[in-house]
C-alpha cells in the first residue's frame, strides 16, 4: 500500500535582487509525513580546482545521467507550475529587448518541460513584468510535482537491466553497398 501512495514535491524558489531562497517540501503518505529542506548550501557547489571540475562531468557520469533520464522521464507529473519574473534596467530600450528574450527563453524551457514531464496543469502561469523606471530583479518559481514509488521502482529496475545489458540500445553499424 505504501508503494502506491504518491510522493508530492513542492518547490518554491525566490530571488530578490541578490538574495536566493529555495524551499523544497516532500509530502509522503497523503500528507501524513512532511519533510522540508530550505537551504541552497547542499545544492550549489563551487569548485576552483580544474581537475575536480573535470571529474564532476566525466564521460561516464554524463552517460549514467543520460541513462537515468531516459528511464525516469514521463514518470514525474507536474500538477501546478508558476514562473514569475519582474525586472528592470536603467535603460528602457534594453529593458524591452531583455523582456522579449526572457519570454523566448521561458517558452523554450516550458516546451522542454512539457515534452519530458506529464503536465496535469493545462495552463502553467508564466509572467514577465518589465519595469522601465528602476533596476531590480525578482524571480519566483513554484512547482508541485508528484511521482508514484512503484513507477520509480520499475524505472530503476529497467535502468539496472539496461546497465547490465550494456547501456541503452546498441545499434550495429551496417555497411551498405552502394
Amino acid at each position: 500500500m505504501i508503494i502506491l501512495a504518491p510522493v508530492r514535491i513542492n518547490i518554491k524558489y525566490l530571488r530578490e535582487n541578490k538574495k536566493d531562497t529555495l524551499k523544497v517540501t516532500f509530502i509522503l503518505l497523503w500528507g501524513l509525513i512532511k519533510l522540508q529542506m530550505s537551504s541552497l548550501k547542499g545544492w550549489i557547489q563551487k569548485t576552483k580546482d580544474e581537475d575536480t571540475e573535470k571529474t564532476l562531468f566525466s564521460k561516464k557520469t554524463v552517460k549514467n545521467v543520460l541513462l537515468l533520464w531516459k528511464v525516469m522521464r514521463k514518470i514525474i507529473i507536474c500538477d501546478k507550475f508558476s514562473w514569475k519574473t519582474a525586472f528592470g534596467l536603467s535603460d528602457a530600450a534594453q529593458t524591452g529587448v531583455l523582456s522579449g528574450m526572457i519570454w523566448s527563453v521561458k517558452g523554450n524551457i516550458l516546451a522542454f518541460l512539457k515534452r519530458y514531464f506529464i503536465f496535469n496543469d493545462p495552463k502553467p502561469e508564466i509572467e514577465v513584468l518589465p519595469d522601465f523606471k528602476k533596476a531590480y530583479l525578482f524571480v519566483e518559481i513554484r512547482g508541485v510535482f508528484k511521482f508514484y514509488p512503484y513507477r520509480l521502482l520499475r524505472a530503476v529496475l529497467r535502468m539496472v537491466y539496461l546497465k547490465v545489458r550494456g547501456g541503452g540500445s546498441n545499434w550495429k553499424i551496417i555497411q551498405s553497398r552502394v
